[in-house]
């Protein structure tokens, strides 16, 4: 079973990587801890447009230089990176590699084994699971049953929430089935259906 106290998470919000580690030090570098997915974003600050000259300004936040270019063009970003601190860009790029590649598989453990499949959400939990996604991929890092239920599964409910208002909000007629059943210890349980869902356009 994963510890709360020595997990690493990783999630994607926007166009940041997010890499939470319960357990870190304070040694921070501008590769580690969040990972941006741009060169740009990962590797500078003070980043200044200006519209008179039709360029940019930022700070290296390594060594500090001013790096500028023309607006619209972000190669010299990547370049002053790629040339000026190898290790640290290289570092960067396969860290947003195996995380990424970590975020889909963790996508596609909720979606299609506990969603699809309908398997516990203890199995994330179970050391038979947690070794084969280590054959799959030894840099994967498990989703805590905390994160899963307290974050992912609510964050996807309200999504889909979100799209049957949608789609409901479209109709001009709808046919429901209701369907009520008790279980052996006499639990009430009710199932609502949408057979049809009609718009003026008859689809």
């Amino acid at each position: 079973m994963a510890s709360d106290t020595a997990e690493t998470e990783t999630s994607l919000q926007g166009s940041i990587i997010v890499v939470s580690d319960t357990a870190s030090s304070t040694d921070e570098s501008p590769a580690t801890k969040s990972l941006e997915k741009t060169a740009r974003d990962q590797f500078y600050t003070d980043i200044k447009m200006t519209n008179e000259t039709k360029s940019w300004e930022a700070t290296c936040k390594i060594c500090k230089s001013k790096i500028r270019g023309t607006k619209g063009v972000t190669s010299n970003y990547n370049r002053h990176a790629k040339d000026f601190h190898p290790s640290e860009y290289e570092s960067w790029q396969e860290q947003l590699q195996s995380i990424s590649l970590t975020v889909e598989l963790q996508k596609s453990i909720v979606e299609n084994l506990i969603i699809e499949l309908g398997l516990p959400l203890s199995l994330i939990e179970r050391s038979g699971f947690i070794t084969f996604m280590s054959n799959v991929d030894p840099k994967f890092s498990t989703i805590s049953r905390r994160t899963l239920t307290r974050t992912i599964l609510p964050d996807l409910y309200t999504k889909m929430l979100h799209g049957l208002k949608a789609f409901c909000s479209m109709a001009t007629f709808i046919s429901l089935t209701l369907d009520l059943w008790t279980d052996r210890r006499q639990r009430v349980f009710f199932a609502l259906t949408g057979m049809n869902n009609i718009n003026e356009g008859y689809y």
